[in-house]
């Protein structure tokens, strides 16, 4: 990625996409580097001497760090410790820029940040997804059936949907969609889509023997390698006040015809 944020072989630059967190995360970003670059000179201070690989010493420092999250033991954990959480969730912001997933960066960053204050998020993420077109057809197709009995406002929401792209599964893997649709001129109706969110994470399930295959985890490609983390270790970031849960949303409008649906 180029200083200025532009994702490798498109001429649009990833924070251009955040719509109106765009500005937001731009003044962040750099910021958000420097931290970065220093705390990972301090992941690596930590590892190096260490005859295993540095990203297998990354994985051991996590899992270490994730049985005092599961014990939830805030003040065992050491300077260094947190050195490693930061350079591992900022490199995860980094990394999703480079990837061209800017909405689910800008969420980390947010979470990251502290602020626990609303963030909106690029509506395109739904727009583009095949299951939310097939939704938004079928609410139509409800809200038309309604408007043409007499009814001028027509309110729907859908069942959980989910992800079917990794852009939108990074950001948002399960959601509502949400519609207001009303009667315009001309015979037209305007709709207005919004899905509402929370970010936040899972705490681990289960018991001492089986935590470890029934709590939520992911993998997060670094360097070659793949990196586990559990959802209950980031939420274990709010309990050690280095991130905080907050709401986020995306909305955006469509005019259609009446008796334009199927």
């Amino acid at each position: 990625m180029g200083d200025n944020g532009t994702a490798p072989g498109d001429g649009q630059t990833a924070l251009d996409l955040l719509g109106p967190a765009g500005v937001w995360v731009k003044t962040g970003i750099e910021s958000c580097r420097k931290r970065f670059d220093s705390v990972t000179d301090r992941a690596e201070d930590w590892a190096r001497g260490k005859e295993a690989d540095f990203l297998e010493e990354v994985q051991i420092g996590l899992d270490a760090i994730t049985e005092k999250a599961r014990q939830h033991a805030k003040e065992e954990i050491t300077f260094r410790e947190k050195a490693l959480l930061r350079s591992v969730y900022y490199g995860m912001v980094v990394g999703g820029w480079l990837r061209d997933w800017p909405e689910a960066s800008a969420l980390m960053l947010h979470y990251l940040g502290k602020s626990g204050g609303p963030l909106e998020i690029d509506s395109g993420i739904y727009e583009r997804s095949t299951r939310v077109q097939k939704e938004m057809k079928r609410q139509k197709k409800r809200a038309a059936a309604e408007l043409q009995q007499g009814r001028t406002v027509f309110r729907d929401k859908s069942p959980p949907l989910f992800a079917d792209y990794n852009r939108l599964k990074y950001a948002d893997h399960r959601f509502f969609l949400k519609s207001v649709t009303r009667r315009g001129s001309r015979k037209n109706c305007v709709t207005t889509w919004r899905v509402d969110n929370q970010y936040r994470f899972e705490d681990f399930r289960g018991t001492d023997a089986t935590w470890w295959k029934v709590s939520k985890w992911s993998e997060f490609p670094l360097r070659g390698r793949r990196i586990r983390i559990y959802d209950g270790l980031s939420r274990y970031l709010v309990q050690l006040g280095m991130a905080a849960e907050f709401d986020y949303w995306a909305t955006w409008q469509e005019e259609w015809p009446l008796n334009g649906t199927e």
